[in-house]
């Protein structure tokens, strides 16, 4: 399988990155190489993979003096995108936009024709849009994902909802409830992700070590207490938090149409059932499992 999976909103700190993150990983344990492409100011400094495709958002101020204009800025990740769709092997591309370049990536999607190159290679490819349950974001989802559609109508759309500030239960009579039941409505049977919120705040505090989630839940609560200077109980807390998130947005993830295939592939040996993401040891390894770890599930 291909995948190509571009994840976006037009405001910024709706958990884009965080997402975007967590889709790359869950290919990755499922298999897949994945580049990962996140379009960012030089001046974030967190939450890198060491093997990402850096694209600097200062450089689209240039665009107008590139061959091919804001598709020549965007060159990384659209020739990534192109060996993926051009070449035998397995894989995917992740592209992670900053926010407040909804209509760059507007102008790029059409400029470059990459929905319809992609669909005719034969690439899963899917554009992945983040709210939150407020009003104003509600109704930017609802609106990138109309304009996606237009610009980019190959590119099949995924709606995550990101419970960081709040469910999406607010009653209908309500300025959120409507807001929400309109996304909803405009969005039809695509699919949506119910993104979880992380407790206790617990990933904020430990993203001043600089890795992504991904990265950090594979740590040892012990490294990461000397690495911050707190106790080992309260870097195991945070570690436990993230480690549940990471599990169960994994688990929602295989039950995906999209990843389907991936995820759930067939069983040599006829066990059966989900390959499930890679959860934490408490050592900080990792491993294959559907059921999370002692960690994870002491954080449930």
């Amino acid at each position: 399988m291909k995948y190509f999976i571009d994840v976006s909103a037009d405001a910024t700190g709706l958990g884009k990155s965080l997402i975007a993150g967590r889709l790359a990983d869950h290919l990755m344990d499922c298999g897949l190489p994945v580049t990962y492409v996140r379009i960012e100011s030089r001046r974030v400094t967190t939450g890198q993979r060491p093997d990402e495709v850096f694209i600097a958002t200062e450089e689209i101020a240039r665009s107008h003096l590139m061959p091919g204009g804001i598709v020549g800025v965007l060159a990384p990740a659209f020739d990534a995108a192109e060996r993926l769709a051009v070449g035998d092997a397995p894989g995917a591309v992740v592209i992670d936009w900053a926010g407040g370049l909804g209509g760059h990536r507007l102008e790029a999607l059409a400029a470059s024709g990459i929905g319809d190159f992609l669909h005719v290679h034969g690439v899963v490819a899917i554009s992945a849009v983040v709210t939150t349950a407020v009003v104003e974001r509600l109704e930017e989802a609802a609106s990138v994902l109309a304009a996606t559609a237009d610009y980019a109508p190959a590119l099949q759309r995924l709606l995550v909802l990101n419970h960081r500030i709040g469910g999406f239960d607010a009653p209908a009579t309500t300025p959120v409830g409507r807001a929400t039941a309109s996304l909803l409505a405009a969005h039809g049977a695509s699919p949506v992700l119910e993104m979880p919120r992380i407790a206790g705040d617990s990933w904020a505090y430990l993203q001043s070590l600089g890795l992504s989630l991904g990265e950090t839940v594979r740590l040892a609560a012990g490294d990461v207490a000397e690495r911050l200077g707190c106790s080992t109980m309260l870097a195991h807390a945070c570690l436990a938090h993230c480690a549940a998130w990471h599990t169960a947005l994994g688990e929602r993830l295989d039950r995906l149409g999209f990843f389907r295939e991936v995820s759930q592939p067939e069983d040599p040996q006829g066990a059966g059932g989900p390959s499930g993401s890679a959860a934490v040891r408490p050592d900080g390894g990792d491993r294959r499992t559907s059921g999370g770890d002692r960690r994870a599930r002491s954080a449930g």
